[in-house]
């Protein structure tokens, strides 16, 4: 999305840049012709806004963080987050505003904060195919949150709520079922030059002729294939 200086990219738009498989072509279509991009269907992020209700309903009960999520558990309370129209940061070198929704934001006493991420999946092998989008992401979101003047801590943890699916007495009654998830975290580094690296390679290609359709990519496929459909008729 255009804006006054320069463009807008969300943070976890921005990290794709970081994947093995990143396409240009299709970066470039997207964010130069306000193409709609959705790759995780909407029903995990109402279970990752759940998750984050459950975190604070634990933390007004008991006066603390939930006993599986150690990293925080010095933590004093839960911050608000911002919209993303208001969680963003301009960068003067490329010219790209960065935007974004934290999953969840905990405050010290020293009020530095932590920024947690919130994934409905099992730690898998292909999940570890996304980790690079997900550590640019909560990077993205540090970098925001010092831009708005707030000290945040180098271990940026990413919680895996894996669902456990094995059936049981326990998690059914006469007007449904329940379906049980159990926490395991891995902890993110702070790291300014992913951020970096990732701002750059975006502003070469946004602000640049549009790159060829490229071979290797299923999407630059199905557009050839459009095309010359089109160029047919």
């Amino acid at each position: 999305m255009n804006d006054e200086k320069g463009i807008r990219i969300s943070g976890k738009n921005l990290s794709s840049v970081l994947m093995p498989d990143f396409c240009p072509t299709c970066f470039w279509i997207k964010n130069n012709m306000k193409v709609p991009w959705q790759i995780f269907p909407g029903i995990f992020s109402s279970i990752d806004a759940y998750t984050k209700k459950m975190v604070h309903l634990i933390f007004d009960e008991t006066g603390n963080p939930p006993t599986w999520m150690p990293e925080i558990a010095d933590a004093l309370t839960y911050g608000k987050t911002l919209h993303w129209s208001k969680f963003k940061r301009f960068d003067t070198k490329t010219w790209i505003t960065v935007s974004g929704m934290e999953d969840d934001v905990f405050i010290y006493r020293d009020k530095s904060r932590t920024i947690v991420d919130y994934k409905t999946a099992k730690y898998t092998k292909n999940q570890d195919k996304l980790l690079p989008l997900y550590e640019g992401q909560l990077n993205m979101y540090s970098w925001i949150e010092e831009g708005l003047g707030n000290e945040v801590r180098d271990d940026l943890p990413l919680i895996y709520c894996e669902p456990i699916t094995d059936p049981l007495s326990t998690n059914y009654n006469g007007s449904g079922f329940s379906m049980p998830f159990e926490p395991k975290t891995l902890i993110v580094k702070k790291d300014r030059e992913i951020v970096r690296r990732a701002l750059d390679i975006a502003g070469d290609i946004v602000f640049g002729k549009m790159p060829e359709l490229n071979p290797n990519c299923k999407d630059c496929q199905q557009l050839s294939d459009i095309i010359a459909v089109s160029l047919a008729k």
